[in-house]
């Protein structure tokens, strides 16, 4: 199994981060590229156990939320589909405060099985 992480500062408060993305099914509205976003089986965004399915750059791919924390300002998401250019993976995202106007995202994504082409 192989993890790489990656973070980046961005020049918005946490809140208002967290407000746009704490839905799981808020994918378009952050993400170019997504064009639709559903929740199966009438689960809010913020469920965990919840799938999302939505459509990026013409592929409809499958994600369930597989934890979500207010208190950290944390999701994890696991693929249930595959696609041509990611291997099955899971995803942390994390937020944290930096300052009054920034905060910090941190990243972890795990290769949960190797790719078809080796890498």
């Amino acid at each position: 199994m192989t993890t790489a992480y990656y973070s980046t500062v961005l020049n918005h408060p946490l809140e208002t981060v967290w407000a746009l993305i704490r839905d799981f099914n808020n994918y378009p509205a952050y993400i170019d590229g997504v064009s639709e976003s559903m929740i199966e089986d009438d689960k809010g965004g913020d469920a965990v156990g919840a799938i999302r399915r939505f459509c990026y750059l013409g592929n409809w791919i499958r994600q369930r939320l597989a934890g979500h924390s207010d208190q950290a300002h944390s999701l994890t998401m696991r693929a249930l589909s595959r696609c041509r250019f990611r291997p099955n993976r899971s995803r942390t995202f994390q937020r944290r405060r930096a300052t009054k106007e920034r905060c910090i995202c941190f990243r972890s994504s795990r290769a949960t099985e190797p790719s078809s082409n080796g890498r």
